[in-house]
């Protein structure tokens, strides 16, 4: 046998399956049982935040939290150093 490429495809051809399997069946498990709600601006249903992350939303805004914790870089400037 010079070449393996049978072997690959044929381990390709098994893998696939598998992986899409996980990429559909993962989120379904982990959302699937969740209560349908609506979206914030439009009539798409979602599943609902659970109890918990309603409260850790309304502790986050009431003690101001994201002034200083954003999902934005807040850059001050650019600094470049040279090192020779």
């Amino acid at each position: 046998m010079k070449n393996g490429f049978p072997h690959f495809s044929l381990g390709v051809r098994r893998a696939l399956p598998v992986l899409g399997a996980c990429f559909v069946l993962g989120p379904q498990l982990q959302l699937g049982g969740l209560p349908a709600g609506a979206g914030a601006h439009s009539s798409d249903v979602y599943p609902t935040a659970s109890r918990r992350a309603n409260q850790g939303l309304a502790v986050y805004s009431r003690q101001r939290c994201a002034a200083c914790h954003t999902e934005q870089v807040q850059q001050t400037g650019v600094e470049c150093e040279v090192i020779c």
